[in-house]
């Protein structure tokens, strides 16, 4: 996985959750915070890999901290497509977007 920089393995959505419980005591550092909302974004984008989605999943059915955090992130999720105005890819990025499709699907 890349991050927004196209770094690989670095980034919000690139490292497992730490899900130790912290945060379910009440536990948590301006930084914690910021990890734990960072997975839940990335969670609620559908970013995290399938075993990272997997253990979150899991870690949701007991933290109703975390889902409330993800239910907020759902709803931002679901607005993003009315954010933005549709553009017409032009035809040499169509084209160019068609080839790379070809070529995955053939390398596989």
């Amino acid at each position: 996985m890349t991050s927004g920089t196209g770094t690989p393995n670095q980034g919000p959505c690139s490292a497992s959750p730490d899900l130790t419980g912290a945060h379910l005591l009440g536990a948590l550092t301006p930084k914690a915070r910021l990890v734990i909302e960072g997975h839940a974004a990335c969670y609620a984008l559908g970013a995290l890999n399938p075993g990272e989605t997997t253990a979150y999943a899991s870690h949701l059915q007991r933290c109703a901290y975390c889902r409330s955090i993800v239910a907020y992130f759902g709803a931002v999720v679901d607005s993003l497509p009315a954010a933005v105005r549709p553009v017409p890819a032009s035809p040499a990025v169509k084209a160019r977007l068609l080839a790379a499709v070809r070529n995955d699907l053939l390398t596989r």
